[in-house]
């Protein structure tokens, strides 16, 4: 093959890879339990049946256990192929279980069911994810496209979030609590059946023959081996401090709604204008991959944070409740993928998707962590006042600066 050729088929493949990034995560942004849903399910929780911010919270915290189980979901899909394949079947399962998930919520309003529904949806969507990000971190370090096809993850994650943003606010404002939960629930439950289609059509995927050498009992050397690693090690600590910074998501909607009297529909618009900030903050990192190094990216994504944080301290009226929205959406995109992508950086390349899910599970139980501890705070440490929280999580922050000469971002390289 020429040259040329070569390069005609890479750019082919980057932009098959990028168009089911874009496509996947759109919906993905619609469809979390982030997404359309988010807004009428908390908005359900507090006025439907009177539940306290850290009770919302600390209900919701069950659900990081699919999410847990990440790395078991991709040492299967690395192991077991379903009719010769790895990947795409796997997304299929996933998003059939996120169907069934979402279309019983449609129809129940007992706490307890809708937990049982929301584990399902979870466990399908942990599933889907982590075989799609497989999918991202093994071509991306291939292509040496890492960051990038990063940026591009979350930018479209962020399009599809502000139209679910919109969407969960007006339903939130326009419907009794149990309504708007349910009507939502409509809404995202017919998404993965546009997932599946899309990724069956764009996952390239070559069918492959069990091989007595591919067998789990003879790889696990290699798997233990990614404990001992010290790039991982290291990476996955900073993860962890980074990820269970307090935040305050839970209590600042209490806030908005209690203290500040803003309506639903506003409360879902500034959710919107908060992802067209991502949206700006994934082009932002693109543009910034190609001029700073891994060490460079980590300083400035925690001192925006760091001023992120702090200009919460100024949410007041709607209209600097929208400046508030749109910066901080810009900084704590940036603050996300930076890490993400030293992640990425420091994945061994012979184990990219067990590694990276058990990465993934570990920041999702230090995120969720994170949440738990910015609720109790709120709640029972500082009784209902925001400002506190703001300062212990900028302070936090400094913290994860300061440790970064420990972390030296730049030597990170998985072999």
């Amino acid at each position: 093959m020429s040259a040329s050729e070569q390069a005609s088929e890479q750019r082919s493949t980057v932009g098959r890879l990028i168009l089911f990034i874009a496509s996947v995560n759109l919906l993905k942004g619609l469809g979390l339990v982030g997404g359309v849903i988010y807004q009428p399910l908390v908005y359900f929780f507090k006025e439907g049946l009177g539940w306290a911010p850290d009770q919302v919270t600390q209900f919701l915290s069950v659900l990081v256990l699919p999410w847990m189980l990440r790395p078991v979901y991709g040492l299967i899909s690395d192991f077991v192929p379903i009719c010769g394949y790895h990947r795409r079947p796997y997304i299929v399962l996933g998003n059939l279980l996120v169907l069934g998930g979402f279309l019983w919520i449609t129809g129940i309003s007992s706490p307890g069911l809708i937990l049982v529904a929301l584990y399902i949806t979870a466990f399908g969507l942990a599933i889907s994810c982590t075989v799609t990000e497989a999918v991202l971190v093994e071509q991306g370090k291939k292509l040496t496209i890492a960051g990038k096809l990063l940026s591009v993850d979350s930018l479209f994650f962020n399009i599809g979030a502000i139209t679910a943003s919109l969407a969960g606010g007006w339903l939130t404002q326009h419907f009794p609590p149990q309504s708007a939960f349910h009507a939502a629930a409509w809404v995202v439950a017919f998404l993965p059946v546009a997932v599946l289609f899309i990724s069956w059509c764009l996952v390239e995927e070559k069918k492959v023959i069990a091989n007595v050498t591919d067998t789990p009992r003879l790889q696990l050397p290699a798997l233990g081996r990614v404990f001992f690693n010290k790039a991982m090690l290291v990476t996955a600590a900073y993860l962890f401090l980074w990820g269970v910074i307090p935040s305050f998501g839970i209590p600042l909607y209490y806030y908005m709604t209690d203290s500040l009297k803003f309506t639903q529909q506003f409360i879902g618009t500034l959710s919107a204008v908060s992802a067209v900030g991502a949206v700006s903050g994934a082009l932002a990192f693109g543009w910034c991959t190609d001029k700073m190094k891994i060490t460079g990216l980590l300083y400035l994504s925690l001192a925006l944070e760091i001023a992120g944080n702090l200009m919460y301290l100024f949410l007041g009226g709607p209209s600097s409740a929208m400046v508030v929205y749109f910066f901080t959406g810009v900084i704590f995109m940036f603050g996300t993928l930076a890490p993400l992508t030293l992640v990425a950086q420091a994945v061994p390349n012979k184990s990219i998707c067990f590694t990276f899910a058990l990465l993934m599970s570990l920041f999702s139980f230090s995120e969720q962590l994170s949440k738990n501890l910015g609720a109790w705070l709120y709640v029972h440490i500082f009784n209902n006042q925001l400002a506190p929280v703001i300062f212990v999580a900028a302070a936090a922050t400094v913290v994860c600066m300061l440790l970064l000469p420990v972390v030296k971002p730049d030597e990170q390289r998985g072999s």
